[in-house]
């Protein structure tokens, strides 16, 4: 998932609409609409404001996921990372170690 998706996927989980994020940016609710359907390359900047207004840290919208053709290790190594950890997250990443 691109730093677009995660930003479109947050933005519309939290209902917010495009229109507030354009004033985020400074733009006009069709630039941004083009920014989430373009993927354009995005400055620092743009995505420490647009954290700010998603209410997430900068990180989350720019660390690469893994894909599940990554070794289970980089799996591992990735899912530790996220902070809150359920159950079901647990028990996968120890079924991930045991496989390795």
């Amino acid at each position: 998932m691109n730093v677009w998706d995660k930003i479109r996927s947050i933005r519309m989980s939290k209902d917010i609409t495009q229109e507030e994020m354009a004033k985020v940016l400074e733009v006009t609710q069709a630039s941004y609409a083009r920014y989430e359907k373009n993927k354009p390359d995005i400055s620092i900047e743009g995505i420490e404001k647009i954290a700010l207004k998603l209410g997430v840290d900068k990180m989350e919208l720019l660390e690469e996921e893994p894909s599940l053709n990554h070794h289970p290790k980089e799996i591992i190594e990735w899912l530790e990372k996220i902070e809150s950890k359920s159950y079901i997250l647990n028990a996968y990443i120890q079924y991930l170690k045991d496989k390795s």
